[in-house]
């Protein structure tokens, strides 16, 4: 939620959201990676990373660090996996809304 809450507030457009829930086989999620210092602001690195990881097809998912919320991991989904099962959503899609406290001006 935090890292679509900073690319909204920098549109200043809040379109619908959806929430998912999908429960992935431990074996199938790749652990947090070691990353550089400095990645947190380093834009083209993360993309690269993201777009690497997903074209690589290693795994179906990945724990990454948060660049906004410290010892936060958001996980990464790649549903082109060929082992990505839509049988895993259990929920969703659900409207999601965001709280209007946080994204008032």
């Amino acid at each position: 939620m935090a890292e679509a809450l900073v690319h909204l507030q920098r549109s200043n457009s809040i379109e619908a959201f959806n929430r998912w829930e999908i429960e992935i086989p431990d074996a199938l999620i790749f652990s947090t990676p070691a990353l550089p210092p400095g990645w947190k602001n380093d834009v083209p690195f993360t993309q690269a990373f993201g777009d690497a990881w997903l074209s690589a097809r290693k795994s179906v998912a990945h724990f990454v660090p948060s660049a906004l919320v410290p010892n936060d991991l958001n996980c990464l989904i790649n549903p082109a996996h060929p082992q990505f099962d839509i049988r895993w959503v259990v929920a969703g899609p659900n409207p999601f809304h965001f709280d209007p406290r946080l994204t008032r001006p």
